[in-house]
């Protein structure tokens, strides 16, 4: 679903014509964060189904409806129509959620082998940022960059009509393909006594509408009759059917969820600050390197292969000797504070030595990101039981798409006033913009630190 990033400058220029690679960033971003909003509306339902309905009922689905609205993008003939088909196809996207809880669930309460599946889950998403954008720059406008290739006429047809069909028909077929996988191979981590029958799904829909209705009036009308405050996932029951049983605190009501979800988030918007204004500094030729989409795809391919050599070890090392909140310390500052080398690249007469220096700056600080990433995760998973785990992570994805909604849309506009304003030297402007805001985080982490250790010493005297 990130294939886009390496090209998403490019497409927007072919769907608005007069847009150059200088003041094509706003709407880029602007591209970039429609997924990340369709993401948001549809993240705490899908949370919500995995804990219903299971975990692979929600991986089979939403990898299918992502795959076909990633196919439409494909195809786009107007901005308004690619923005539409990103909105829907990061409303159909709800996987993260689903492994995050899948990867404690099949560790079956063994720390060591919980962190070692929690960092493969978070280091394949991190190298899917990373290889999926390289594979788009290098199959995007194929009749552009590579005029040796003579394809059949009705490949070029439609090549033609949808230079930006390719990568996106692979995201199709990859989706399809893990969903098939997902459903022969995955075993289900929800027990079957909490599990509620696929068939109910189309009744349950109704009930949510009608529910959310009668909250709504509720709301606005200041009506004090009684109303079904179910979600509409769950079963109907008689109030005082369980009165007895005293209910669970809400999931922001802790306040240890609550401190590691907001710096996750905080984290979130960061990364996606970086992930689209690498792109755009590689492509402007005012303030920029003045690459194509060949060039761009390569960076990251390069980049893509540091982050596989060094992530799974350089994340266990870490782990397991600093521990998951002094790492993620560490993973916040040497997430980010290598991008303030990226400026020297403009100084680097050599494309092949230029290209290896952006790779490392990138892979390296994609590694230690995706240190962070596991770390936190492994960090909220245990301050919520496990009957709230997959809707929490659907919360946790829902914020972290608000932020990664943001970010494209800050970093677009950012590096379009400071390319334009102020040249070569605007490269510096955006890069420290985004190392300072990491700083930032970095302190709150450090707060988060500091309430983890005292909470458990506290725990340990009352043992």
């Amino acid at each position: 679903m990130m294939n886009m990033f390496s090209y998403s400058g490019y497409m927007v220029i072919d769907l608005l014509p007069g847009k150059t690679v200088d003041n094509v960033g706003s709407y880029a971003g602007l591209l970039a964060s429609s997924f990340m909003a369709g993401r948001t509306l549809t993240a705490y339902a899908w949370g919500k189904s995995a804990d219903v309905y299971g975990r692979t009922f929600v991986l089979e689905w939403t990898l299918i409806l992502a795959g076909i609205f990633s196919l439409l993008f494909g195809t786009s003939k107007s901005l308004t129509e690619a923005l539409i088909w990103r909105f829907l196809a990061g409303m159909s996207n709800g996987t993260l959620s689903a492994t995050k809880t899948m990867a404690t669930e099949l560790s079956f309460g063994d720390e060591v082998v919980e962190r070692r599946i929690m960092g493969m889950v978070v280091g394949m998403r991190s190298w899917g940022l990373l290889i999926c954008p390289a594979i788009g720059g290098a199959l995007a406008e194929p009749l552009s960059q590579y005029p040796q290739l003579q394809p059949p006429a009705w490949i070029r047809y439609v090549l033609t009509k949808s230079p930006f069909l390719l990568p996106n028909l692979v995201a199709f077929v990859l989706c399809i393909l893990t969903a098939m996988m997902v459903s022969c191979y995955m075993p289900e981590t929800l027990p079957p006594q909490k599990r509620r029958s696929r068939r109910r799904i189309p009744e349950d829909i109704c009930i949510a509408f009608r529910s959310t209705l009668t909250r709504l009036t509720k709301t606005l009308c200041g009506w004090r009759g009684t109303a079904d405050e179910h979600l509409g996932l769950l079963l109907p029951i008689r109030k005082d059917t369980f009165a007895h049983v005293k209910p669970e605190p809400s999931i922001m009501s802790r306040p240890a969820t609550r401190r590691h979800l907001v710096i996750h988030w905080l984290f979130s918007f960061c990364t996606s600050l970086v992930d689209e204004a690498f792109p755009l500094f590689c492509m402007s030729a005012a303030g920029g390197l003045g690459m194509g989409e060949a060039s761009i795809g390569e960076i990251l391919s390069l980049a893509g292969l540091v982050f596989a050599s060094l992530q799974y070890v350089t994340y266990i090392v870490t782990v397991n000797r600093c521990g998951v909140y002094n790492s993620l310390v560490i993973g916040c500052v040497l997430g980010f504070q290598p991008l303030l080398l990226i400026p020297l690249s403009l100084r680097m007469n050599n494309p092949i030595v230029m290209s290896i220096f952006l790779a490392l700056t990138i892979g390296v600080c994609k590694v230690f990101q995706s240190v962070f990433f596991t770390c936190i995760s492994l960090g909220v998973n245990k301050t919520v039981p496990a009957s709230q785990r997959a809707t929490m992570n659907g919360i946790q994805l829902m914020g972290g798409s608000v932020a990664r909604s943001c970010g494209p849309i800050v970093a677009g506009n950012l590096t379009s006033f400071a390319f334009s304003r102020f040249a070569s030297t605007g490269s510096m402007l955006v890069f420290s913009t985004i190392a300072l805001i990491a700083w930032i985080v970095t302190s709150r982490i450090w707060v988060l630190r500091q309430y983890a250790v005292a909470e458990a010493s506290s725990s340990g005297l009352q043992h």
